[in-house]
């Protein structure tokens, strides 16, 4: 049934796919690709028994994979699985991704900016709060406003779990959820630069180098007009990735290493 499957994520979301593809009891590799980002999902008999996403494999991988809305896939029925590191029934695993997939949105509505200012409210609780020990270092560290991103950082746990932390904090009226973030104080890249980066795109990719140019920026969380500086480096290394001529790909990369130092002198 899924011989030679392939299409894009925007038009089948992933989740429904690999729920397609367990339920017909499925053997294959489902390749995912995205702006130079790569991983693949591996099934036996329906089973998702292997996942890779960069260094990382398993759950972890698979987790990664399966919050993907944009991108192409391509499943290669019978293809063999290297090696099995997933166990868990495939309902079950699905099952649990849904709900943090649920989760995420609901933390994203409490708090829909990663750079939204938090800060403790000063108004008296409705009604007595219980806290678990992330939620007071939480608590501790929003003695002086900050911003969830900030805070993460800080804590040096993984993302989710402080966002969901955070995320019960403001639904108990402890924390509140500033309208505007921060402005940005951050140096950001010159028109020239922008300017150089699109020619150079343009030797090594032709006519759609500009849209990649545009897409890579916004898959980084900015704009052209307000692309932090420090951040241009990335920026030039996600580009590369989608120069697939070796001879381009060091062309460019040692044109834009040139534009990179200037800037910096």
């Amino acid at each position: 049934m899924a011989e030679g499957l392939t299409g894009n994520l925007a038009q089948m979301p992933i989740g429904d796919m690999v729920r397609m593809l367990t339920a017909a009891g499925q053997n294959g590799r489902l390749d995912l690709a995205d702006r130079g980002d790569r991983g693949a999902i591996y099934l036996r008999e329906g089973a998702i028994v292997h996942a890779t996403h960069g260094p990382a494999s398993g759950e972890l991988a698979l987790r990664h994979l399966m919050t993907w809305t944009s991108g192409a896939f391509r499943f290669e029925a019978q293809a063999a699985t290297p090696e099995a590191t997933i166990h868990r029934p495939a309902n079950e695993l699905l099952a649990e991704i849904a709900a943090m997939a649920a989760e995420r949105d609901a933390i994203r509505r409490a708090i829909p900016s990663p750079e939204a200012v938090l800060r403790l409210r000063g108004a008296e609780l409705a009604g007595p709060v219980t806290l678990q020990p992330l939620d007071w270092q939480v608590v501790v560290r929003l003695g002086e406003a900050t911003t969830a991103s900030e805070l993460v950082a800080s804590l040096g746990r993984d993302e989710f779990t402080v966002l969901r932390a955070l995320k019960g904090l403001v639904t108990a009226g402890l924390v509140e959820v500033e309208a505007e973030a921060r402005p940005n104080t951050r140096p950001v890249a010159t028109a020239a630069f922008f300017a150089t980066l699109r020619q150079a795109a343009a030797a090594a990719l032709g006519p759609f180098a500009a849209v990649i140019v545009e897409e890579e920026v916004a898959a980084m969380g900015a704009t052209l007009e307000a692309f932090p500086k420090d951040q241009v480096s990335a920026l030039v290394e996600r580009i590369s990735g989608e120069i697939e001529d070796d001879a381009r790909r060091v062309q460019f990369q040692q044109k834009m290493i040139q534009v990179i130092r200037q800037a910096a002198a």
